[in-house]
């Protein structure tokens, strides 16, 4: 008999929590969902990966502005 979907969900999560990532729900605009699954799409990498390396860009970016 196979696994519920329900449950199968929750393990993966579990598996996930336990390997540090945290889930995260966002609204983005339109034009910024386009631009993100672009971006995705065109380099061959997950949703998530591009967020990160976004994140860390800004981080680097943006280190030092406040001084």
């Amino acid at each position: 008999m196979a696994t519920p979907a329900n449950e199968r969900q929750a393990l993966c999560r579990q598996r996930q929590r336990a390997r540090g990532f945290r889930r995260l729900t966002t609204t983005l605009d339109g034009s910024t969902s386009e631009t993100l699954s672009k971006l995705a799409e065109q380099h061959g990498q997950t949703k998530a990966q591009v967020i990160r390396l976004g994140i860390l860009l800004a981080d680097r970016a943006l280190a030092g502005k406040g001084e």
